[in-house]
């Protein structure tokens, strides 16, 4: 009789058969998760089992019908004024505007999303990735001097959460970028 535990259950089977590799059927799972979270009016849930259907259809080469979803939850977590849930739509229009090599757009989406997310939280692990794809959309953009920037700051995020993968990841960029940058 627990409807949004159920369609929790299914967002989360399909999120494991889309990790998986099975994103048709993830889709069909989010989907059901989607339809039972609207009968309830749960309008988190809704947006969640949106960015969890473009994600899937991302990945299933459908970029417009993940491009769609995303839009679709924006608009709610934006009406609902859920700041988490609007960070997170921002930030995956970031990714599938990168994918679709809509560079500049990808940048000033991400942007956002990164400002959306030090709103209310400055040291979630999600800043630091999207400082990440930041830097790297800085090197494709033809501003690598940007770089650095975006690097150290991701550090912080990384050292304040006691991340020592991460950390190490950004001080080899560091020093391979430095590398790059020094004659000889």
């Amino acid at each position: 009789g627990d409807d949004l535990g159920a369609a929790q259950a299914l967002a989360q089977l399909g999120n494991m058969l889309s990790a998986e590799g099975d994103h048709e059927l993830a889709r069909e799972l989010h989907e059901e998760s989607l339809a039972i979270r609207e009968a309830a009016n749960d309008a988190r849930g809704i947006g969640l089992s949106l960015l969890a259907i473009a994600v899937a259809a991302a990945r299933d080469a459908e970029p417009e019908r993940a491009w769609a979803s995303v839009e679709r939850a924006l608009d709610l977590f934006v009406r609902t004024d859920d700041g988490p849930g609007r960070a997170s739509a921002l930030m995956q229009l970031g990714y599938l505007a990168a994918d679709t090599g809509r560079l500049p757009e990808a940048r000033e989406l991400q942007t956002r999303a990164l400002a959306a997310w030090r709103g209310f939280i400055r040291h979630t692990g999600w800043c630091a990735a999207i400082l990440l794809e930041l830097a790297e959309l800085d090197a494709e953009l033809g501003e690598p001097e940007r770089v650095p920037e975006r690097l150290q700051q991701a550090m912080e995020t990384f050292a304040h959460n006691g991340d020592r993968a991460g950390l190490a990841y950004c001080e080899d960029a560091l020093r391979a970028k430095n590398a790059a940058l020094t004659p000889g």
